[in-house]
Formats: C-alpha cells, sequence, structure tokens
C-alpha cells in the first residue's frame, strides 16, 4: 500500500528513498539505500507479532527482504512491507493492533504494541467474564437451576456507563442529523428562490438591456435631426429674408431693387414700367419694415399692390388715394410727384422712430415731415437727374432700416 506523504520523502545522493517513522512525534528516519535499518522488521514480524506462514509470512518473503537488503534496492523493501503489512492486517485482521500506514521504528512500535496489549487484556478479561456467566447460565437453564447471578458490578457499571455514553452520542448524532437536514431543505429552498430571482434578474437586465439599445438608437437619431436642424438653424440664421427679398444695389446712377431701376437720365432710357416695379416693391419693403419693427405710421397708410400701389390718409378713409405709378396721362407726373412725397415721409417717420430706440442710429440722408425732399434733393418729378439721386438717396436709407430690422 502507498505510504502517506508526511512519511516519505525523496533523497539525495545515493539514497533514493528515506521513510519516517509513522508516529509523528518521532524523528526516526528509515535509511534504506545505505542498509542502516534501525527496524527490525524480520525479528519483528516473526516474533514479536508471532505471524506464521499462514498470516503470509513465507520463507520466501524473508528470501526477498534480504535480496532487497543485499542489493540495496530501497523501492522493492519499500513495497515487501506493505504488501506483507497489507496482507496481515486486511478484513479479517486486527486493525487497532498496527495500523497500515507502515513503518514505526523499534521504540514507537515498543509504545504501540504495550497500548495494544493493555486493551488486549481487558478485552480478554471481559470476553473471560462473559464466557464464565454464559457456561454459569447454561447450566441453570439445564438444572432449572435459580438465575446466575449478575456479572461483576465493575464490568456491568461500565457496560451500562458505556451504552449510556452510546446512548448520548446517538441522541446527538440524531439530533444533529435532523438540524443538518432541516438546514439542507433551507438552503435547498432558498437556491430555488435564488434560482428564480436569478431568472427575474436577467430576464429584467435583458428588457432593460432592450430598452437601453433602443433608447440609445433613439437618443443618436434625435442627435443626427438635431445636428441637422441646428446646420439648418444656423443657415436660417444668417440669411437676410428682406434683404434677400427685395436685393437693393445700384447701376449706374440709378438705384435698383431686385433688378428694377428706379430714375430715368437723359443718357438711359428706363420704361416707366420699370419705374412703377420698383416704386411698388419699394413701398411694399418699406411696409413690411415697419410692421417687422412693430411701428405705425401716424399720418399715411400704405396699400402695396406691386406696379400699382397707393398711399391714402391715416384716419380718413374717404379721401382720394394717391396713385404710386406713372402712366401716359396727362396729369400723371402730378400725381406721382403727389405719392412720392407721403412715400419719403413714412420713411423719414420710420426713421425717427428707430433714432428713439437707438440713439446711434441717424439716416444717411435726413427726409423732412413733409417728405418732399431726401436730402437736399427734391422727389417732385421735374429735371431726371436730381429726382434720380433722390430715388437713389430714398433706396440707401430704406435699405439702412432693413439691416436694422434684421439686426
Amino acid at each position: 500500500m502507498p505510504y502517506p506523504a508526511q512519511y516519505v520523502r525523496p533523497a539525495s545522493g545515493s539514497n533514493p528513498l528515506h521513510l519516517f517513522c509513522q508516529n509523528p512525534e518521532c524523528v526516526a528516519v528509515l535509511d534504506l539505500a545505505g542498509k542502516c535499518i534501525p527496524v527490525d522488521y524480520m525479528t519483528t514480524l516473526r516474533e514479536r507479532l508471532q505471524f506464521s506462514e499462514k498470516d503470509g509470512l513465507t520463507a520466501g518473503t524473508l528470501e526477498l527482504f534480504k535480496e532487497c537488503l543485499e542489493k540495496g534496492d530501497t523501492v522493492s523493501f519499500a513495497v515487501l512491507v506493505a504488501e506483507l503489512a497489507g496482507g496481515v492486517y486486511g478484513e479479517g485482521g486486527c486493525r487497532e493492533l498496527l495500523p497500515c500506514a507502515w513503518p514505526y521504528c523499534d521504540e514507537c512500535l515498543e509504545d504501540v504494541l504495550k497500548r495494544r496489549g493493555l486493551v488486549l487484556s481487558e478485552a480478554r478479561a471481559r470476553k473471560e467474564n462473559v464466557l464464565a456467566y454464559l457456561s454459569v447460565l447454561e447450566k441453570s437453564m439445564d438444572s432449572r437451576a435459580p438465575p446466575p447471578p449478575p456479572p461483576p458490578p465493575s464490568l456491568a457499571a461500565s457496560l451500562a456507563e458505556e451504552e449510556r455514553d452510546l446512548l448520548a452520542t446517538l441522541a446527538t448524532a440524531t439530533a444533529r442529523r435532523d438540524a443538518a437536514r432541516l438546514r439542507v431543505r433551507d438552503l435547498e429552498e432558498q437556491a430555488l428562490k435564488l434560482e428564480t430571482l436569478n431568472h427575474i434578474l436577467w430576464g429584467t437586465h435583458r428588457e432593460l438591456a432592450l430598452r437601453l439599445s433602443a433608447g440609445r438608437e433613439r437618443m443618436d437619431a434625435l442627435g443626427v435631426r438635431c445636428a441637422r436642424y441646428r446646420e439648418a438653424l444656423a443657415r436660417v440664421r444668417s440669411l437676410r429674408v428682406h434683404s434677400d427679398a427685395f436685393f437693393i444695389w445700384h447701376s449706374e446712377p440709378f438705384a435698383t431693387i431686385n433688378g428694377a431701376r428706379l430714375g430715368r437720365t437723359p443718357g438711359h432710357f428706363v420704361e416707366w414700367s420699370e419705374v412703377n416695379a420698383a416704386l411698388g416693391q419699394l413701398a411694399l419693403l418699406l411696409s413690411l419694415t415697419a410692421a417687422r419693427l412693430g411701428y405705425v405710421f401716424q399720418r399715411w397708410r400704405i396699400i402695396p399692390f406691386g406696379s400699382y400701389s397707393k398711399l391714402g390718409a391715416v384716419g380718413d378713409e374717404r379721401s382720394a388715394l394717391l396713385e404710386l405709378s406713372y402712366d401716359d396721362s396727362f396729369f400723371a407726373a402730378s400725381r406721382l410727384s403727389n405719392a412720392l412725397k407721403p412715400l419719403m415721409s413714412c420713411i423719414g417717420e420710420l426713421g425717427e422712430h428707430v433714432e428713439k430706440m437707438d440713439k446711434a442710429f441717424r439716416l444717411p440722408h435726413p427726409v423732412p415731415p413733409t417728405g418732399d425732399k431726401v436730402g437736399e434733393l427734391p422727389v417732385a418729378l421735374g429735371k431726371e437727374v436730381p429726382w434720380t439721386r433722390a430715388m437713389r438717396m430714398a433706396a440707401t436709407n430704406l435699405k439702412w432700416l432693413v439691416a436694422y430690422s434684421e439686426r
């Protein structure tokens, strides 16, 4: 049989194996390779333990021991000792006499034999007492004599005490077994609850993971949409609606609004239809700018109508409307001149309103309340060049008002 790990250690040099004594408190070492064996195994096996050939110790076995010693074969020697010990103390042997974790040194073996001898003597004495009691009991049963006296008090007391100890141990073991069963049952119930909670937890985890993933996808989509909307908002904020819809610029001596020239000079022929279109867009832009600034004209109201826009007095709905256009009629020039004055007056009125809100704002070309001049140039039709310059100044004033409203 194999030796326990604490009793065997590999040796160095020429000693392939060292065996410690089985007694943990003993420091004896069995040096098998050097043939210095402090344990007389042959004497121990044959004489002290008094083994016979039927116990497994034969002449052949002794010869094998001698051969192993002569050759210095420590491994074979240890195997023979283990096999012999296993054969002697098998299922039918007395395991209490010599434990199978072989070997012991001589001194430790003497102590073991003394203790086991005392146990054996006590067992033999108890056996003799019991046999004597049984023999007496058999004789009394045969002769129908009165029952024999009980066994010696010392033996009965020891047996009763041992029985009580065994019953107490049995009761304790039974209680511990019942408690262990209850504990196992509680642990099984807790394990079942934990498994159920684990399934619920993982189900909730999966659901939350799916919801989190959907939420993240939605958040990413919203982020993309938000970025797109921000870009669109930035583009829209950079736009100037009135400036883009009513682009005021100049072309040679003329002011232009969306490409329509406003004015006439001897060297440049401009159709009156183009001038009427420019005046209509000018009137519409002035009306939209005033509405954006939240201002209502006090003296005149503008009625945008394209090339046929008109102006009327505030609070006098019955009065005739002034036509802001030129036709081929006889009084067309005077009618247009009468309509241009209220239009210029409205530009000046809106400029005064903005100047009150922002002290730093000033129209580049002042307009009197009557609206008959822009800067120092008249707005009535007469000489074409001064009138064209006056219209250019009026367009410049309106462009400044539009820029302020967009700011």
